[in-house]
């Protein structure tokens, strides 16, 4: 790996530490108190209990600096 891959890679991961992670929180402990008030059922709530079974996956990535928040190549075989 080369020196600027492996600054590229500490910068990430000090920005999602410092600067992306903590939104992560603050929304999920948000989303916790809502999910005491809010209907199961209803489509907030269907979103609320996805993001809560998903958090696990979402959160993993802010701990990895050499994993890209990029899906161009997905974006590329579907588009034109």
């Amino acid at each position: 790996m080369s020196e600027m891959t492996l600054r590229c890679t500490d910068q990430r991961y000090k920005i999602r530490q410092e600067e992306i992670k903590p939104v992560y929180v603050q929304l999920l402990n948000w989303i916790k108190e809502e999910s005491t008030i809010i209907l199961p059922k209803s489509p907030i709530g269907k979103a609320i209990y996805y993001y809560q079974q998903q958090y696990p996956k979402l959160i993993n990535v802010l701990d990895q600096g050499d994993l890209k928040l990029d899906n161009k190549r997905v974006e590329n075989k579907i588009g034109p």
